[in-house]
């Protein structure tokens, strides 16, 4: 694949079944002079500037002759979106400057199927390929720098190459933008494919920055401000101030002005605007220059294209109490418009899919970039269901069909010394989970969205909480066999509700059973 600028407009020509060595004269758009170079047949990398060893070029007035080439593949680089990396450890943390940590990131493997077909489809095509995890709560200034460029630099390291094909999923496209429209950028990208990138905002990031307000789908960030709250407020409820302290990157996913609807002027004096839609804007031109840049958008899902607001108030809702979302049309993924994707002046492809599943909707346009053919195999969609303890304690539970998931030691369970989450297999049926506690605490324990319960208990002893509650005969307990002493006891309902943003389930009938170690 070759690529040209011509009077700033990029054009791109495939030169899959061209021999080599031949020669062949390929034309031009016919819009004036050969301004700029900036591609090869060796997928992007930049010419003259970047000789392509094994190349050999001649320059026309409005051709170029390719006489002779050597091919590569280039490495890909993955940047994914807004909260599928999980370091618990470190999200854990209530901090507002928190110190980068590269080490010990991972997905939750069950809710990223269609990054796990992208990955395999590369890795079977003997594409290198690496993941850029970061810490997206920060600005996505901020993680370029202290995620994005290392990464980059881990992967041309371990490969040797002088460049890579960046492909990247929502958050993941505008810490991309951020390295090529910046001074750091080396010229070391040889394509961006920004799968859904909301470069305008997403209306649906509006109720959580605005009010506090978290989507249902927002499992990963409303369990980390439950945390946070119980480390630095106790039972405050101000679920609003420990977004905009612990996650300031939210405010950049943002809907831009014309998608907020208001009283009159409203979009004119908004306060809490995005900090990077401007800056895309200004350096647009930049962002063009540097790359072969694509952008990849969903069609035909529910989408809010824009929210409705009225009259703003102090504090919570500055810019306009959140009315409603707009009626769901047809416009985007499901969570991003497709007019928030699209680039002027980029290649702009679109397919009908939604937010996450548009990954791997998206490999022939990611094949066509890499010149590498991609097959995949879907994964089979899962329904899942979270079980979080906010605690010092250790965690196993006893799925309704008899197999037993212990907290650090399975797939999408992740701990920490302040939390513990389990991600396990939706299954009709009764869940018994057991809590070693490791030392005198409250247990605070949900489920999903649900409301908090909290119970004390004493070091080293085990309670067994069994969801929902199930009369059974035989009390299951774990491997090792600790003594028991067992209590049962209905736990009083919990009422959390304005501490949680989306409706919550009753756990009147759940129930409590304490193992108690020893006397």
């Amino acid at each position: 694949r070759m690529g040209v600028v011509v009077d700033g407009t990029w054009s791109s020509f495939d030169l899959r079944g061209v021999e080599f060595p031949a020669s062949r004269s390929i034309p031009l758009a016919s819009r004036g002079e050969l301004l700029q170079v900036v591609g090869s047949v060796e997928r992007g990398v930049r010419w003259p500037n970047q000789p392509v060893p094994g190349c050999e070029t001649s320059v026309t007035n409005n051709k170029l002759a390719i006489v002779s080439c050597l091919t590569e593949n280039l490495p890909v680089l993955f940047v994914p979106g807004y909260g599928t990396s999980v370091n618990l450890a470190h999200l854990v943390q209530a901090q507002a400057d928190p110190v980068p940590t590269r080490a010990g990131w991972g997905f939750i493997s069950s809710l990223v199927g269609p990054y796990l077909e992208l990955l395999s489809a590369l890795e079977a095509a003997s594409v290198p390929v690496a993941v850029a995890h970061y810490d997206w709560r920060i600005p996505s200034d901020r993680a370029m720098r202290e995620y994005l460029i290392p990464a980059l630099a881990d992967l041309k390291q371990k490969t040797g190459a002088r460049a890579v094909h960046v492909v990247a999923h929502s958050f993941g496209g505008i810490l991309t933008q951020q390295y090529l429209i910046s001074d750091a950028y080396s010229g070391d990208v040889a394509s961006a494919t920004l799968i859904g990138t909301p470069s305008r905002g997403s209306p649906k990031a509006y109720g959580p920055w605005e009010g506090g307000e978290l989507p249902p789908d927002w499992a990963v960030v409303g369990h980390l401000i439950r945390t946070y709250g119980v480390q630095t407020e106790g039972r405050s409820q101000d679920f609003l101030g420990r977004i905009r302290r612990f996650i300031p990157s939210l405010r950049e996913l943002m809907p831009e002005p014309k998608m907020v609807w208001g009283p009159a002027g409203a979009q004119e004096r908004l306060v809490h605007q995005s900090p990077v839609q401007a800056l895309f804007t200004q350096r647009s031109a930049r962002l063009l220059a540097r790359t072969a840049l694509t952008t990849v958008s969903g069609t035909g899902q529910l989408t809010y294209p824009r929210v409705l607001v009225g009259a703003a108030q102090a504090h919570r809702w500055e810019d306009g109490v959140l009315e409603s979302y707009q009626l769901l049309e047809r416009v985007g993924d499901g969570t991003v418009p497709a007019s928030s994707v699209w680039i002027s002046g980029a290649t702009n492809v679109s397919y009908p899919a939604g937010h996450l599943a548009l990954v791997s909707a998206a490999l022939p346009t990611i094949s066509e970039q890499l010149g590498v053919p991609l097959t995949s195999v879907p994964l089979p969609e899962r329904r899942m269901k979270w079980f979080v303890v906010d605690c010092p304690v250790d965690v196993s539970i006893i799925l309704p069909t008899g197999e037993q998931i212990v907290a650090g030691s399975s797939p999408d369970t992740f701990v920490s010394d302040e939390a513990t989450w389990l991600i396990v297999p939706d299954t009709p049926g009764e869940y018994e989970v057991y809590v070693y506690a490791r030392e005198d605490t409250e247990v605070r324990f949900w489920v999903d969205h649900g409301e908090a319960v909290r119970s004390f208990q004493r070091a080293g002893t085990t309670q067994l909480i069994s969801w929902p509650l199930a009369q059974h005969d035989a009390l299951k307990v774990l491997e090792h066999q600790w003594p028991v002493l067992r209590v049962t006891a209905s736990l009083p309902h919990v009422s959390l509700r304005n501490l949680l943003p989306w409706p919550s389930f009753s756990l009147r009938s759940l129930a409590l059973t304490w193992l108690t170690v020893g006397n």
